[in-house]
């Protein structure tokens, strides 16, 4: 995936390798199945607002927040480290990491 300089970055129920960057675009993310299957994803925003959506049972280890934006977080997690609004946490047995991260956009996760 590139970078797209005013988005938005969609990525729902995929694996592999992904990687991308957005200064004001919103970005989209819905895990699917139980884990991320290959490398890991890496999508970061500096402006936008993200929204994540995690299913029931997911493995893996994921980073996601907020540095000045507000943050709605509805998903139950034992966080690792909480550094102001980044959250760096394992889910279920832990696994690939799921990076999904904005500077002063809000952040969602469910």
């Amino acid at each position: 995936m590139n970078s797209d300089e005013h988005g938005p970055l969609e990525v729902f129920g995929s694996a592999g390798d992904i990687k991308g960057r957005t200064e004001n675009g919103p970005m989209y993310v819905g895990l699917g199945g139980d884990h991320w299957d290959g490398e890991g994803l890496d999508l970061r925003s500096r402006n936008g607002p993200i929204y994540v959506k995690i299913p029931a049972g997911y493995s893996g280890h994921l980073i996601t927040g907020t540095t000045n934006g507000p943050m709605q977080l509805t998903y139950p997690l034992m966080v690792n480290r909480m550094d102001h609004k980044q959250i760096d946490a394992n889910l279920g047995a832990g696994g690939t990491t799921v990076r999904v991260t904005t500077i002063n956009g809000p952040a969602d996760i469910r």
